[in-house]
């Protein structure tokens, strides 16, 4: 793999790229976390048609955690990767918890053990995300992050760079003060992602994209999907509509990103909400 693009999208069966949960074509209910490393607790792999359902994002499949100590672990492609910094990543949780700051991500110097280098949490309480990059806390704006709600969360770590980091929800993105936050010397080399902690919190978190790259690109956090882009085309139009209507008619999941308010369900307001973006000539870009 190049030194100039190590992306992984970790996904044991794509639906049109972009599910990182395994995805039988024939069955919109066969989620796995199969394309994961190892999985501690109980974490779920599931879809809006499973029983009981599960939240998603984009594509089919996402994974629920509701209980402490339940999430994914991806170690083997990060190792194989080598020492390398940068690393970026990206991965959307709905917050679906009252109370507490969970401890959603974490990132490892080591592919067993070792020691967190980035840890992410969402507080409930003060809905926005926590950061702490080697000891170092910080946390972006009260209130940019509400309950129930997709939350796009990327980051950059590069070893002796200021950390960049920000959140998105419903197309307004919130930039983390990152000053002081200073990428140490150790690097990433095993990631967690679920309810690692509870800390506090009850309810259920929904986990969907995870895609993480060591590439030192412009945009050196890694973008958001394009919400709305139902049918994945990588445009805003009529076809995103029909596609948004079809799938609440017929339960059938698009490809793409029908959630287009991002609550968590495909209902008439995210119609609209795709009516209003091509009102406005929103574009993905």
């Amino acid at each position: 793999m190049s030194s100039k693009l190590k992306a992984i999208k970790l996904s044991a069966v794509l639906l049109a790229g972009s599910s990182m949960f395994g995805f039988q074509a024939a069955d919109a209910q066969s989620c796995t976390t199969a394309a994961w490393t190892s999985v501690a607790g109980s974490p779920t792999a599931g879809s809006p048609k499973s029983s009981p359902a599960v939240k998603r994002y984009s594509g089919a499949c996402g994974l629920a955690a509701s209980t402490a100590g339940s999430y994914v672990i991806e170690s083997k492609n990060h190792e194989a990767e080598g020492d390398l910094t940068p690393f970026s990543a990206r991965f959307y949780v709905y917050t679906g918890v009252t109370g507490g700051a969970p401890l959603v991500f974490r990132a490892m110097d080591a592919n067993s053990g070792g020691s967190a280098v980035v840890q992410i949490a969402y507080d409930a309480n003060d809905q926005n995300f926590d950061f702490t990059v080697n000891g170092v806390p910080k946390s972006t704006t009260a209130g940019s992050a509400p309950r129930n709600k997709w939350i796009n969360v990327g980051f950059k770590y590069k070893t002796g760079e200021q950390f960049m980091a920000k959140t998105t929800t419903a197309g307004t993105t919130t930039q983390l003060d990152a000053t002081g936050m200073t990428a140490g010397a150790s690097t990433v080399e095993a990631v967690q992602l679920g309810m690692i902690a509870a800390n506090g919190a009850t309810g259920t978190l929904y986990f969907d994209e995870y895609e993480a790259s060591r590439a030192d690109a412009v945009d050196p956090v890694p973008a958001p999907l394009c919400r709305g882009d139902a049918n994945n085309d990588g445009s805003i139009n009529v076809f995103d509509t029909i596609q948004v209507i079809n799938e609440r008619l017929t339960s059938t999941l698009v490809a793409g990103q029908s959630d287009c308010n991002e609550d968590g369900s495909v209902n008439v307001f995210d119609t609209i909400c795709v009516i209003n973006l091509r009102l406005a000539s929103t574009t993905c870009n």
